[in-house]
């Protein structure tokens, strides 16, 4: 028996266009590789149109009976990739441990007809999150078990440095009573911009507010199923609806942006503000390095974001906002050392429970780590 992972071409990690996938991916695929035995990477065919799966079905085909397949990654999409194995896993009698992403539900009709075709012991689904999980058992009406395994993040990177706060402030020429918003996210009323709206424009009306928003203007995660919209129609109707108010406050749109100037806009920030509904929401990323930066979050009372409600400088929804303007930069200190050292903990018991589920681990090298020993190994190469 092998367990194989199944891991993107170059070219799809080269051109994917969802740096926080990519990352989580590699987290989980560092994971498994940590405590695997008799393991093999299987390189998947790039996700184009023509996708050619041809190589890959004689790869898995070559494996013993009763191997495990592994998907760690939300590209190339994994029903794709599934789909043209079935027969393969039905005679082989191979186990799948899918890692799902929020673009399930563009899929969801398609996994819950591949579902259908196979027994359930032949497929291990897992999410990023405890809401998340129950999202995907509630639309597949099934009660089927997800599991959760929440990648650990070594975000020390993020830790929050007052002097670099003060430089970036400077740099943006921001006044010391002037409040600076932060959200990070593609843009459209699913992912909450009338409602982050709503919040600014009231905070505005006694504070000194600029606006910053990090993220490309996206018209797939509209809230009407089966409307097609024409390309822009997002950003032209943001632009009307801005022109239609009077606002007293100053709004940036600053498009996709590096890793590194997040990091610099999160220590110049004040607050990080992220309202969003989207069904696609899966882990939040953004929010969480926001959350080890020390920066006081406002996030939606939604998904993954209720995950984050046990951190001392979260709220859900938008009441006690007040509360959070008036944080010292030494509790923002502390709320970031707190945070980086609960997000690089794991939780242990849960962990050697999901890798004990029918797959073939190293136990001698799991039994033998004491907790900080488990931790580095669960931390991967990230920063």
């Amino acid at each position: 028996m092998k367990n194989a992972i199944i891991i993107p071409s170059a070219k799809d990690r080269i051109q994917n266009n969802w740096p926080s996938l990519q990352m989580i991916g590699q987290s989980l695929e560092e994971t498994y590789d940590s405590f695997l035995k008799d393991k093999v990477k299987i390189k998947a065919p790039f996700s184009g149109v023509s996708q050619d799966s041809q190589e890959l079905i004689q790869t898995v085909g070559r494996l013993p009976d009763h191997s495990h397949l592994i998907f760690p990654y939300a590209i190339p999409k994994q029903v794709r990739l599934i789909k043209p194995l079935l027969t393969l896993i039905k005679n082989k009698s191979l186990k799948c441990r899918v890692h799902l992403y929020g673009d399930f539900f563009q899929q969801w009709p398609d996994w819950k007809d591949l579902l259908g075709k196979v027994p359930d012991e032949n497929f291990n689904l897992a999410a990023l999150s405890e809401r998340f999980a129950q999202v995907i058992a509630d639309t597949l009406s099934s009660p089927r078990n997800i599991q959760v395994l929440i990648p650990s993040l070594n975000l020390t990177s993020w830790t929050f440095d007052r002097s670099l706060r003060g430089k970036v402030r400077s740099k943006m020429n921001l006044q010391d009573d002037e409040l600076l918003i932060l959200t990070v996210s593609r843009i459209n009323e699913c992912k909450g911009f009338f409602r982050n709206y709503e919040v600014v424009k009231n905070l505005s009306k006694n504070h000194k507010v600029r606006w910053v928003l990090a993220g490309e203007f996206d018209d797939w995660n509209l809230p009407y199923a089966g409307e097609v919209f024409p390309a822009g129609y997002t950003f032209s109707s943001i632009i009307r609806f801005l022109s239609s108010q009077k606002s007293n406050f100053q709004i940036e749109f600053l498009g996709h942006i590096e890793s590194a100037e997040v990091k610099d806009l999160s220590h110049a920030a004040d607050l990080f503000l992220h309202l969003s509904r989207s069904f696609e929401e899966d882990f939040s990323l953004a929010a969480r390095e926001a959350i080890a930066n020390g920066l006081p979050c406002v996030l939606e009372d939604w998904g993954p974001f209720v995950d984050l409600a046990s951190y001392d400088n979260v709220i859900l929804g938008a009441r006690g906002l007040e509360n959070l303007l008036h944080v010292s930069l030494e509790d923002r200190e502390k709320f970031s050392r707190d945070a980086i050292h609960k997000m690089r903990s794991i939780d242990q018991k849960r962990f050697l429970d999901f890798l004990s589920s029918s797959m073939s681990f190293d136990t001698t090298k799991i039994n033998h780590l004491n907790l900080e020993q488990f931790k580095h190994a669960m931390e991967g190469r990230h920063e």
